[in-house]
């Protein structure tokens, strides 16, 4: 299980932390949204899109690292067992 969660882990690809602000600041200059506070509206519009985007992977990634955590635990325990039992 924790070696299944790990990998699950890594496997992990599409998650965007930052807003492209070079990119975004030409597209609205090219659409004429150059007052604020539209600038700040938008950027505030497409910063929410991105983490609507992220709401699943984050899940993903809140979901392994539970189920790591519960094998870690499980792991531990049974190592706990292993030392008892060999006493």
């Amino acid at each position: 299980m924790l070696v299944g969660c790990i990998v699950a882990l890594f496997s992990i690809r599409r998650l965007v932390y930052t807003l492209d602000a070079q990119g975004t600041y030409a597209w609205l200059f090219s659409r004429r949204i150059v007052t604020q506070p539209q600038v700040d509206l938008r950027l505030i519009d497409e910063m929410a899109g991105l983490q609507r985007q992220n709401r699943g992977t984050i899940e993903r990634l809140r979901l392994c690292l539970t189920g790591a955590s519960g094998g870690f635990i499980v792991f531990i325990a049974g190592l706990a067992a292993a030392v008892a039992l060999g006493s």
